[in-house]
């Protein structure tokens, strides 16, 4: 029986949020940054984070300035919880601007952009700098 591997299911994963562009970023070491000024900036649409100090920070791509895709995965494989912060001035769930959200050791978070500076018909929208988050067992 043929079998399915973890690259596969990543790269259908990525693919679905980001389409045929969407990219698979490996061995992310987030052990020297612990804060939203110094946390490594994510560029890809799928994210492995293998190294990790107990203050591991990452960043989400802005929404303000169009360079977020629709969606981000971030796979925690450190022993470490990870704190994921939006870009500066930007929020994730309810959590006020620029608060982060912990991605507990050994799981996955996704995230989804959830506006942009203009909502429908380009009328500006309450929460338009805003991710949604959530963690994925």
């Amino acid at each position: 029986m043929p079998s399915v591997t973890l690259d596969a299911v990543e790269q259908m994963f990525v693919f679905g949020l980001g389409g045929p562009g969407a990219q698979m970023q490996r061995n992310i070491n987030a052990s020297v940054a612990n804060n939203q000024a110094t946390g490594f900036k994510i560029i890809s649409e799928g994210n492995h984070v293998d190294q990790s100090v107990g203050t591991g920070s990452l960043v989400l791509p802005s929404v303000g300035s169009m360079e977020a895709s629709t969606g981000v995965l971030i796979m925690n494989d450190t022993a470490n919880a990870l704190n994921l912060f939006p870009a500066l001035g930007e929020t994730i769930n309810a959590l006020g601007a620029n608060a982060s959200f912990s991605i507990t050791a050994g799981q996955s978070a996704i995230a989804i952009r959830a506006g942009s500076p203009l909502g429908a018909r380009g009328v500006a929208t309450v929460s338009g700098l805003n991710w949604r988050v959530g963690l994925i067992p």
